[in-house]
């Protein structure tokens, strides 16, 4: 439970990704109004992104959901904050220019044991699953990022790191840890890597299945993709 803890709370990550030397995108934890009103609203440059510290919780026997935000202005930015800021701690990071890559993955002990990469094509909004995505081949410095963060945790599981990479500064920054299945689980499935099989093989077998898999393969969300689209036609 502990070490489940260290990587999904996603304010703590950024912490312990420092600590090792991972870039980290700016970010402010808002624990509450005041602090939020505190700060100087001309220091903050958009977009912003927001996001809870915690991506599901409980309050009252109900299940809470949150989710990650872009943000265009000042007005917006207060609006999230108070909608949000009851429910859970809040982080404002800086936008980082640039397009998702991520990492599947399956480890024990913080040792990875299953890999896997793919690369986000199109995102219909800034946060969540992406529409249309490949998977590409093995990156080793990524792969090592990745590696040092989770023997860093001792974690054992599956789970899905998100980082982003911004062409400008050539350079990977880490957003988030979901240590679950995710919504493009498909995808490493279809390409020759089952987290679920490789999950249950280990956990109900005590063996750790060994698997390749083939780069260039898409997997696609039809509605959301042409949403995606949707939205291309009406900003052009």
């Amino acid at each position: 439970k502990e070490s489940i803890l260290k990587i999904i709370d996603k304010y703590n990550l950024l912490i312990e990704a420092s600590k090792i030397g991972i870039d980290t995108p700016d970010s402010l934890l808002i624990k509450n109004i005041d602090s939020f009103y505190k700060i100087d609203k001309n220091t903050f440059k958009y977009p912003l992104i927001l996001k809870p510290r915690i991506s599901c919780l409980e309050q009252n026997n109900r299940i809470i959901t949150t989710g990650v935000k872009k943000v265009n202005n000042y007005n917006e930015l207060e609006m999230q904050i108070r909608l949000n800021i009851g429910y859970v701690d809040v982080i404002i990071q800086n936008y980082i220019e640039g397009f998702g890559r991520a990492i599947n993955f399956f480890a024990v002990n913080g040792d990875i044991k299953n890999y896997f990469q793919y690369e986000r094509i199109h995102e219909p909004g800034f946060g969540g699953s992406s529409s249309l995505r490949k998977s590409i081949k093995v990156e080793p410095k990524l792969k090592k990022t990745s590696l040092d963060l989770l023997k860093s945790s001792n974690y054992t599981g599956i789970g899905m790191i998100e980082y982003r990479y911004c062409p400008s500064e050539k350079k990977y920054f880490i957003m988030e840890i979901n240590a679950r299945f995710w919504g493009s689980l498909s995808l490493p499935v279809f390409s020759g890597i089952n987290f679920p099989v490789i999950l249950y093989d280990y956990f109900v077998k005590g063996e750790i299945s060994k698997s390749i898999y083939l780069a260039e393969k898409y997997s696609k969300h039809i509605l959301k993709d042409s949403k995606w689209l949707f939205i291309k036609l009406k900003n052009n």
